[in-house]
């Protein structure tokens, strides 16, 4: 890894967002059209310009908009259109904690999301999900706390009390 990328990567990681003219002329710049993750996520899969399929490895930083990336050889200006319509399946781990090759794990989650379990993750996630759609922060009155909180409470009880007739 050159100097130059060290520097980028230092300052990338403050929060700054480049542009093209803003980048060292040392560091390559490649336009990642039609990009993707690899299957193990790390590395991104792009066509060139002329549609030549390209590795890019090494990974060392991504925008949290998925508009750019730093790898150890260049600098990636990942399509921006590709962004909005990336589906992702057969996501390997449940950040969650969920085995989803058992069936029964659904009633599992909905039965953790009535009473509040993993509140802090959900919300967490929900927060990455609003930034990268550009959505403004939700941040919910003292009123829908409380009714919150009563919410998760009484679905708490009423699920102790059919474990405890079982």
């Amino acid at each position: 890894m050159s100097e130059a990328i060290e520097r980028l990567l230092e300052r990338l990681q403050t929060g700054w967002t480049p542009s093209a003219s803003e980048i060292d002329r040392d560091i390559v710049q490649v336009d990642a059209l039609t990009w993707e993750w690899s299957h193990d996520g790390r590395s991104i899969l792009s066509r060139s310009a002329d549609q030549r399929p390209q590795i890019h490895g090494g990974i060392l930083y991504v925008s949290e908009r998925l508009d750019f990336a730093l790898t150890t050889d260049a600098f990636l200006w990942l399509e921006r259109q590709r962004q909005s319509t990336v589906i992702e399946y057969n996501i390997p781990d449940d950040l969650l904690g969920y085995d989803t090759s058992q069936p029964g794990y659904i009633r599992q989650m909905a039965r953790d999301a009535l009473t509040g379990r993993n509140e802090a993750a959900v919300e967490a996630e929900l927060e990455r999900v609003r930034a990268r759609l550009m959505l403004p922060r939700h941040h919910p009155t003292r009123r829908q706390r409380l009714r919150r909180w009563l919410s998760h409470r009484y679905w708490r009880a009423r699920f102790w009390i059919k474990d405890l007739i079982k």
